[in-house]
């Protein structure tokens, strides 16, 4: 096997193995991380929560890079590779450059196809969902009216009430009809004013992001982790809403009156690439809206990162030992 594909082999593999143990780590700190992460406000904790998510995916592809890059570097300066002419042992081997010796592996290399296979059916069923969302949500908008409302806001012609913010790019606020008739003028402002802030904070693009990114986790912890952000991001819209009104009590109200006439109604099938108002966690953010907390100051965010900073330098040998482990000492 030649020096690229032994390369390949091991930046694969040692990408795997660092993702892998990433995701078994939050899972580990999961308890710890929601535990202090209750006290702080919603703005940091779906900033946390996201990065939580795409964190083991993101790490693997920079481990990917790491390695290519060195190698690329010591192939102009041979000096890079006298690192590792010889093994001293040590766990503090750091290296993301080894020219292997490993003989070819075809079980290896099977296993990695149907890897990188599975990923490019579940990416091609994924691409042809969206696209199948964005011709569902283009005739959604086509069938609106533009409403006298500011912005991009406009009224869908159904008695089911319903408000949706639509879109990846240039998005849209939809509102139904029995919506309007459902609720009053403050209530309607505070809803549109909800899903104008999921629009500029682009969160249907970062859930899709995360969606994707976060199948590397543990099915449970990858739910709690979903769960937690979606919240989290629930309520930071649930509060840009009410200093737009001026009213937490306004947007509490106008959540219970959209779950009050939603009731006994049959809700259509909601289609990617949309958020709905009060679709979840429903009791939460009223608790949220009407007795605020004093918030934590803790710094949740920077002592993670820290830990990831560590999690990383301390890892690297060991993963490299364990991918060198696996390629130089399985039979072929």
């Amino acid at each position: 096997m030649s020096t690229g594909w032994r390369l390949l082999e091991y930046a694969l593999l040692s990408a795997f193995v660092l993702s892998m143990a990433l995701a078994l780590l939050t899972s580990l700190l999961q308890p710890w991380i929601d535990r202090l992460g209750s006290n702080l406000d919603a703005r940091r904790r779906a900033r946390i929560y996201w990065w939580l998510l795409v964190g083991p995916a993101l790490l693997g592809l920079l481990q990917i890079a790491a390695i290519l890059t060195m190698s690329a570097a010591s192939k102009a300066y041979p000096a890079l590779q006298s690192v590792c002419v010889s093994h001293s042992g040590s766990w503090w081997h750091a290296c993301v450059w080894h020219p292997l010796e490993s003989t070819e592996k075809p079980w290896l290399w099977l296993a990695l196809v149907a890897v990188v296979g599975g990923a490019g059916l579940l990416a091609v069923r994924s691409l042809c969902a969206l696209y199948r969302a964005q011709q569902q949500l283009r005739a959604l908008i086509r069938l609106a009216r533009q409403a006298t409302m500011p912005g991009d806001v406009r009224v869908v012609e159904s008695p089911i009430p319903l408000a949706l913010a639509v879109g990846l790019r240039r998005g849209h606020v939809l509102i139904s009809k029995g919506l309007t008739a459902a609720l009053s003028a403050a209530e309607l402002d505070a809803v549109i004013a909800h899903e104008k802030a999921h629009l500029s904070n682009g969160d249907i693009r970062f859930g899709m992001l995360a969606k994707v990114a976060s199948l590397l986790h543990l099915p449970r912890t990858r739910a709690r982790l979903l769960a937690a952000w979606a919240l989290a991001t629930e309520q930071r819209c649930d509060q840009a809403a009410a200093l737009s009104c001026g009213s937490p009590l306004v947007v509490a109200q106008a959540l219970l009156a959209v779950e009050r006439a939603q009731q006994g109604q049959r809700q259509p099938l909601q289609p990617l690439l949309t958020m709905a108002f009060a679709d979840s966690f429903l009791s939460l953010r009223v608790q949220a809206l009407l007795q605020p907390g004093a918030g934590s100051r803790f710094p949740l965010g920077g002592v993670l990162l820290v830990m990831a900073t560590l999690f990383v330098l301390f890892s690297a040998g060991w993963v490299h030992h364990i991918s060198e482990f696996i390629l130089l000492f399985v039979p072929s």
